[in-house]
């Protein structure tokens, strides 16, 4: 199905299951049983349609990690069917709050056996809500990860070609290891500041690299920048530097790409570290300082 057909079903299924619901709602105050007999039927029928997609034999995809192949196993239906899958599971949390809703007319028609039969279809809806799709369902940075790099492996993210295409999508600016350099030389070691806190651990972000990692998985931090507002540099497995803005007073609640550059090479590393004790006031074609900076975490690559 094209993404046109796709989109055209899954907005007839977002407001079908609107409708539906609300109409079954006022209608229960007349007939609750009735009400709940129809929203069962319909759960039914989005049961149904994930049975189909799932059973359907999808595209295998050879190019993906462990993390994103088990994603891809669990979801084939939303990374090859994006809109259609992710409508029936607006579908199916449609149904699970009209199953809290429905609390309401239980109580006034004194039906007892609702509580039970509200439980359950809430339940049952917001397990397939995930099951259908699970994009707005993600467990843990692995299940992130996994889903962002099977979005981006099966096109359903449009794929960068480049570097600086890539940033753009990011919201991070890919820059020269000189320009990084001077940006990030306030910074200090490791643990001065935010880095050294378990507060970090699996928090993710978007990389100059194109792709999103997991601090303590296949990133780590190397250097707190403390001035106001507090930021710090992360490397990453690709080896590109990001300098990540901390959002949140008490605990860290995002991290924010700003800067990113490709230090993939010694001159890269070397032009980085010279351009930060310049701008500290240091004579960086002099000093070898920047081996104390810089190389004591780049010393195996």
């Amino acid at each position: 199905m094209s993404s046109k057909g796709q989109a055209t079903v899954a907005a007839f299924i977002s407001i079908l299951s609107v409708v539906v619901c609300l109409a079954l709602f006022f209608y229960a105050f007349i007939d609750v049983a009735w009400s709940f007999i129809i929203a069962y039927f319909m759960m039914s029928l989005l049961i149904i349609a994930y049975m189909i997609l799932r059973l359907k034999q999808w595209p295998e995809q050879g190019s993906l990690s462990p993390r994103a192949k088990e994603m891809y196993r669990q979801f084939g239906h939303f990374y090859n069917l994006p809109f259609l899958s992710h409508s029936l599971s607006g579908a199916s949390s449609t149904v699970a709050m009209f199953a809290i809703a429905m609390v309401l007319p239980t109580i006034v028609s004194a039906f007892w056996w609702g509580f039970l039969i509200c439980l359950i279809l809430y339940v049952l809806s917001a397990a397939f809500a995930r099951m259908l799709s699970p994009h707005s369902f993600l467990v843990g940075a692995d299940e992130e990860l996994g889903h962002r790099e099977a979005m981006l492996i099966c096109g359903v993210e449009p794929a960068p070609k480049t570097s600086i295409e890539r940033s753009l999508l990011m919201n991070v600016k890919v820059i020269t290891p000189k320009e990084f350099g001077k940006l990030s030389s306030n910074g200090k070691p490791p643990g001065i500041q935010w880095t050294g806190h378990e507060m970090l651990q699996g928090l993710t972000y978007q990389c100059g690299c194109g792709s999103a990692h997991a601090f303590f998985q296949d990133a780590e931090p190397v250097r707190d920048l403390p001035k106001w507002p507090l930021k710090i540099v992360a490397s990453c497995r690709n080896n590109y530097l990001t300098i990540l803005k901390i959002k949140g007073w008490f605990r860290v609640n995002a991290l924010v790409p700003t800067y990113s550059c490709d230090v993939s090479t010694p001159e890269a590393m070397e032009e980085m570290a010279i351009a930060g004790l310049e701008a500290m006031g240091i004579d960086g074609n002099k000093a070898e300082a920047y081996f104390d900076i810089w190389n004591e975490h780049f010393r195996d690559r």
